[in-house]
């Protein structure tokens, strides 16, 4: 499980190039998250793997027109070579 992540938001400024800004500019989201990851019976010694992650947050300290983060779930697949 992991507590305590900011995230870093990409903006465009009036002249539509993006900028990265600090998570103190915009929002703080402190969330819960737990995941597993699990190698699958395919392919030999280097199996190919599959990871799901949920998150849900804590805390969340918007600033401006945001919208608030309910959930968050990542499927993932990987292969290691």
């Amino acid at each position: 499980m992991q507590v305590g992540e900011e995230t870093w938001t990409t903006q465009k400024d009036g002249s539509g190039v993006a900028k990265v800004v600090p998570p103190e500019c915009c929002l703080r989201v402190i969330r819960a998250r737990g995941g597993a990851n699990v190698a699958l019976p395919v392919g030999g010694p280097d199996r190919p793997q599959v990871g799901v992650e949920f998150g849900v947050p804590v805390y969340q300290d918007l600033n401006g027109i945001q919208l608030p983060e309910d959930w968050r779930l990542s499927v993932s697949l990987g292969h290691t070579f």
